[in-house]
């Protein structure tokens, strides 16, 4: 019996401590309000509402609209750019270039076609290229070249023309060079018959010489850039062949 009392001692405490502090406290008393100062707004009044307007969609690209793009980039990427062409030398400094290996053009001639197999050995050795070049020319009238055959050897030759000198005939050389190398040449003349008589001359001793008319063809050389050393040298060459016409011309531009 006592423990009843007890409990319901304890338990009248507890309410009371819940009432006392356990409860929220009171919220405050809204203002008041004053009903004469409120009126009903009609719609006219009513503030305008903006509403929000939607940002545009993208507009899709076709593959067709982008694929020319794409190719035209790919064509400008891909066109190297083309070298700015080199500017051409003044035309003076061109007229004034110099042929390589010399400083000097001739031509020389004619030589009567007789020599000319001669001329053109002589003329190879100084190994010219293609500064040297020759073309036909025509000469009016002999000469004539009387000659004897060639002989086997030199050392033939050479005894052949003693042996002529030894007898009174004059006018007797060795061909050293060409198609008639160690032949004796026995005069150039510019009239057949004249030609003819020396022959008839020479049979009369027992020799027997022949009559070759080389005067209606020559050939005319032409030798470019040549050096001091070389134009020497050709010199010596035109007082062996007779002295054909040595003469300077214009210089071929390169």
């Amino acid at each position: 019996m006592r423990l009843l009392v007890l409990l319901l001692l304890l338990l009248n405490l507890l309410t009371l401590a819940w009432i006392q502090w356990g409860q929220p406290a009171p919220q405050p008393a809204p203002a008041e309000l004053n009903p004469e100062k409120i009126r009903i707004a009609d719609k006219s009044e009513a503030p305008a509402v903006t509403k929000p307007v939607p940002a545009p969609a993208p507009t899709p690209t076709t593959d067709a609209t982008a694929a020319p793009a794409v190719n035209i980039a790919a064509k400008t990427a891909g066109t190297p750019t083309s070298p700015a062409a080199p500017a051409a030398p003044p035309a003076k400094l061109i007229a004034e270039t110099k042929p390589a290996g010399g400083t000097v053009c001739v031509e020389w001639g004619p030589i009567a076609i007789n020599r000319v197999d001669d001329a053109q050995i002589r003329l190879n050795r100084f190994k010219l290229g293609n500064r040297l070049s020759a073309e036909d020319a025509s000469i009016g009238g002999g000469p004539y070249w009387v000659y004897y055959p060639p002989l086997k050897t030199k050392d033939d030759a050479d005894n052949m023309v003693i042996d002529l000198r030894n007898r009174g005939i004059k006018d007797v050389t060795v061909v050293r060079d060409g198609k008639w190398q160690n032949a004796i040449s026995m005069g150039l003349y510019s009239k057949e018959a004249i030609a003819n008589v020396r022959v008839e001359n020479l049979k009369k001793q027992g020799i027997i010489a022949h009559v070759d008319a080389r005067g209606k063809a020559a050939r005319l050389f032409k030798l470019n850039g040549l050096n001091t050393d070389e134009l020497s040298e050709l010199k010596k060459m035109q007082a062996d062949f007779g002295g054909p016409a040595l003469r300077k011309t214009t210089c071929p531009l390169p």
